[in-house]
């Protein structure tokens, strides 16, 4: 069971940098490296943003989410992007690709 938040984040991509509101939910076990989530939605983002792949930061995790047709949805497992690493850049798909595959070989 987790505790769903409402938090600020920032999303980047696409030549794009807005704020936005995402829905998280905590997880109740504690990590080492703090509270990890399970879920996330936007809830909330700017309208002219452009469909695409966007990283959004919040409470010192990223998430990697994909906007289609102005629907959001997670652009990789949440598994991955609870243990990424975090990156200067929003990655294109090609390196979320290659950065994937790598992990699954570890």
């Amino acid at each position: 069971m987790g505790i769903t938040e409402i938090v600020k984040a920032i999303l980047k991509g696409m030549g794009q940098e807005a704020d936005c509101r995402l829905m998280v939910t905590r997880s109740e076990l504690h990590t080492p490296g703090g509270p990890a989530y399970t879920h996330c939605a936007v809830l909330e983002a700017p309208g002219y943003l452009p469909d695409g792949y966007y990283e959004a930061a919040f409470l010192g995790h990223n998430a990697f989410l994909h906007r289609a047709n102005g629907c959001w949805s997670l652009g990789v497992p949440w598994r991955t992007i609870s243990s990424a690493q975090r990156y200067p850049a929003p990655l294109p798909p090609e390196t979320v690709s290659l950065w994937l595959e790598e992990r699954a070989a570890v």
